[in-house]
């Protein structure tokens, strides 16, 4: 009994490897919390049951032998057949949940001597990280953990690879993550960016960043810097958990976003960026370690790429923060606190928004170790402000611009290296200067500070090594032109921002000021990215991928009239409307006679296989909830025959559930019941997931539970299609698709069926390239609204002619499927 709930409602997966080219690889977990209260519910009555069947004779075991201290234990022993040992574990701390995992190599205190079985600590220990999944919270700093360890990490993406590290986008379960308090909980607070160092170097680069983190969390306050959550070795991987950017790098904001255009908000847009100043004064000097030394530090990477932007759920970009990140490259130096700088080997950061004193010439000095001082981060920062204030008057066809000038520029100096830095070797370019003056010719009206940053404060920080100012100097000057250009705002007459404001989320490129260079590439659909490619300094730029959106009729039933020759057209009387699905119910079951079912003929098709509910019960629902149980109720009671084991149902963000029921009148009241505790968001990905991940393990096997075969399966998803943000659903479904093929598995094995409530723009799109933008064989996936025909609803996913129906002939560009799952890439290196 507890071990079917083990392996089915209460499991989830640690994502290892998402990568289905290599073979994803999941690790199943017991979600604690689930286990404990399915023991607890009914006044702990199945968990009576369970010590019951254990101990017939009473033996004295008791509910609170089990609970809440010895729940992994009890499971453990459970799984390897030695449930009776609880007896003998309640009774020794040494043994309980909270010493877990034990070690196979030497024997816990208290350890039984006399088991009659010599390998019972080795079936124990390999057993019990299913059930001993550590909670993160804090502090999270350089933990350790056996490589056996199943972190609690179910959802995992790459987002960039190179140098010395990965980067992945992750998800925490909820149950195991208290990095953050519940009251500062949002809709991405499970969402962390996780950083692996992989290279030979990894425990260098490892110690350094986690250093120079953990040096700067002691300032407390706003740093500037992105959020460091915490680090972590597992076997020989070495990993550091930061803060989720939702918004991208910098240079993401250059192509997507526009310029500001009230006077408060340039300045505030100003203030945001002058926090990168601010980050590097606490990095260029840290708290006093005591005695007469302090820390002097080094970022020597700062570019638009590692600066990242962090909405804080905010859809005002004028609250958007920006935050310094990659402290990989940073070190840390311990220094005579009488010493106002000191200097370090060049870290060989960014070249081209590197200082002229980092340049090497030619490739006999590529690798020499050059002296640098703390100011080259000054110059690199300059750079950045530099494109920002080109940005600040022609968007990023501007910045496209600048980069031109700056390398037709070089392209003229004899064997320069870097194609598009901002100096010569010894100093500022001319093109730099030339960009300067465009910036700040013909400002927009009510831009008070913009000249005062490209005229007092860029010249100064892309000045020679000596002359450029500290950090600290910098900071003060920064503040004390945003005072001026606060106090020039107060006292102009230009009108309130009410009486001028355009909403900025809804303007375009081609809404706002003039460009001087070629008109800005259009943003991709919703939820898809293109393709990154590297560009000449290593960095990764988005090439645009054009896209053609399957056009919608009236009822999302496409053109009828658009029939391919080797295709006939279904009849009218085929086709079958939810209303009319639900009059035959009510007919059959009022006159009381087996009124047959309209074409039983495609009835007999569902015959032999698994039919499973999934409903998205996500507060987005909400308007359609009637809809929804009406849906539901056709198609459940036409189900409720074919299916021999009877039909599932489970919700998105709800953990009820009903397993392998006939009686759909329980099914529908279920439904029902939800209506007014519809809340949250759904991660589409982390539900497909359990759901697909679980058939995947039973199909590897030979033979079900209990001798029985694994019958095909339909999945029917009734969702909005507005899911949570970065909720990648098209990874889930690639990987089975891929098992299926490695299987010798057709199509008709498994169908995924959306069924989609709602006229969302987005999510539809999202929904119909789930459908038919994936470019998978077999295609498994089928898309039709919930006022479209029941025959697709049902069959669409499994069967080529109905797959086929109401889509439009067209021709619609394909996706690959790395192009389908691909999200806006953030960029922490």
């Amino acid at each position: 009994m507890l071990l079917s709930y083990l392996t089915r409602a209460a499991s989830s997966f640690e994502v290892v490897n998402p990568d289905p080219t290599e073979g994803p690889t999941y690790l199943p977990f017991a979600v604690r919390d689930k286990v404990q209260a399915y023991l607890e519910e009914n006044e702990q009555e199945k968990l009576k049951q369970i010590i019951a069947t254990l101990f017939p004779q009473g033996d004295s075991v008791f509910p609170n032998d089990i609970l809440p201290n010895n729940i992994a234990v009890f499971c453990t022993l459970l799984k390897i057949s030695k449930g009776k040992w609880i007896k003998y574990f309640r009774r020794h701390k040494s043994l309980s949940d909270d010493k877990l995992p034990f070690d196979p190599t030497s024997k816990p205190p208290n350890w039984p001597e006399d088991t009659g079985d010599p390998a019972f600590l080795e079936k124990f220990c390999e057993e019990q990280w299913k059930f001993c999944v550590p909670v993160i919270c804090q502090p999270f700093a350089d933990q350790h953990f056996p490589p056996e360890t199943i972190l609690p990490i179910v959802y995992k993406k790459s987002l960039n690879s190179g140098g010395s590290a990965t980067l992945w986008l992750i998800k925490l379960h909820p149950a195991y993550n208290q990095l953050i308090s519940e009251n500062e909980k949002a809709d991405s607070a499970d969402t962390f960016v996780l950083k692996t160092y992989f290279t030979a170097a990894a425990p260098t680069s490892y110690a350094r960043e986690v250093e120079a983190f953990r040096r700067l969390q002691q300032d407390g306050g706003d740093t500037g810097i992105i959020g460091f959550h915490g680090s972590f070795t597992r076997g020989n991987t070495h990993n550091v958990l930061l803060q989720y950017a939702d918004k991208g790098t910098l240079e993401d904001y250059f192509r997507n976003e526009i310029p500001p255009v009230e006077p408060e908000e340039i300045i505030q847009f100003w203030e945001a960026l002058f926090k990168i100043i601010d980050a590097l004064r606490r990095i260029h000097q840290t708290q006093p370690d005591g005695g007469a030394f302090i820390f002097h530090g080094w970022h020597q990477d700062v570019k638009p790429e590692n600066i990242l932007v962090v909405s804080n759920g905010s859809e005002n970009t004028s609250e958007w923060e920006f935050k310094l990140a990659d402290l990989g490259t940073s070190h840390f130096k311990r220094v005579d606190a009488s010493r106002q700088d000191s200097t370090a080997s060049d870290s060989y950061g960014t070249r081209t928004y590197g200082a002229p004193e980092c340049y090497r010439p030619d490739e006999r000095s590529v690798h020499d170790k050059l002296r640098v001082g703390q100011n080259v981060d000054i110059w690199s920062l300059g750079c950045v402000y530099s494109e920002l204030a080109r940005w600040m008057k022609n968007q990023y066809p501007g910045v496209q611009a600048y980069r031109r000038e700056r390398r037709g520029e070089i392209s003229k100096i004899p064997e320069f290296r870097d194609a598009d830095c901002f100096h010569n070797g010894d100093a500022m370019l001319t093109a730099v200067r030339e960009s300067h003056r465009k910036s700040t010719t013909n400002l927009r009206t009510g831009d008070y500070i913009t000249k005062a940053v490209v005229e007092r404060m860029i010249p100064d920080m892309l000045d020679i090594s000596l002359a450029r100012p500290t950090a600290e100097k910098l900071w003060y000057k920064s503040k004390s032109i945003l005072a001026e250009a606060r106090q020039e705002l107060n006292c102009s007459n230009y009108p309130a921002s009410g009486e001028r404001r355009a909403s900025r989320s809804v303007m375009s490129r081609s809404q706002t000021v003039p460009q001087d260079g070629p008109p800005a590439p259009p943003n991709p659909p919703p939820d898809i990215s293109p393709p990154q490619s590297p560009t000449s300094d290593g960095s990764y730029q988005q090439e645009e991928i054009p896209y053609r959106p399957k056009r919608r009729s009236q009822h999302g039933r496409g053109d009828p009239d658009r029939i391919s020759p080797l295709q006939s057209p279904i009849s009218t009387d085929e086709r079958w409307s939810v209303e009319e699905a639900l009059e035959w119910k009510r007919d059959r079951k009022d006159s009381g006679i087996q009124k047959p079912i309209p074409n039983p003929q495609l009835h007999d098709r569902l015959r032999k296989r698994d039919h499973v509910f999934l409903i998205d019960d996500s507060v987005t629902m909400t308007p359609h909830w009637k809809r929804v149980t009406r849906v539901f109720e056709a198609l459940s009671y036409i189900l409720k025959d074919v299916d021999p084991n009877g039909l599932d149902l489970s919700f998105t963000i709800s953990g009820d559930t009903l397993k392998k029921t006939k009686r759909t009148s329980k099914l529908v009241e279920m439904v029902k019941s939800r209506s007014k505790r519809l809340k949250g968001t759904t991660d589409m990905n982390l539900k497909l997931t359990e759901i697909l991940v679980t058939y995947q393990t039973e199909l590897e096997k030979p033979k079900g539970f209990f001798g029985k075969p694994i019958l095909p399966r339909n999945l029917y998803i009734l969702t909005d299609g507005v899911w949570e943000p970065n909720c990648d659903a098209a990874a889930p479904i690639t990987n089975l698709v891929n098992k299926l093929i490695k299987l010798d598995k057709g199509r008709v094995q498994v169908g995924i069926q959306f069924i989609s409530f709602g006229e969302n723009t987005a999510a539809l799109e999202r929904l119909d390239i789930l459908d038919s933008g994936l470019g998978l064989k077999p295609d498994i996936v089928d898309h039709e609204p919930s006022d479209g025909d029941v025959w697709k609803m049902l069959l669409g996913s499994t069967n080529d002619y109905y797959d086929s129906q109401n889509e439009q002939q067209q021709t619609h560009t394909a996706f690959s499927q790395e192009d389908s799952s691909t999200r806006t890439n953030k960029d922490y290196t």
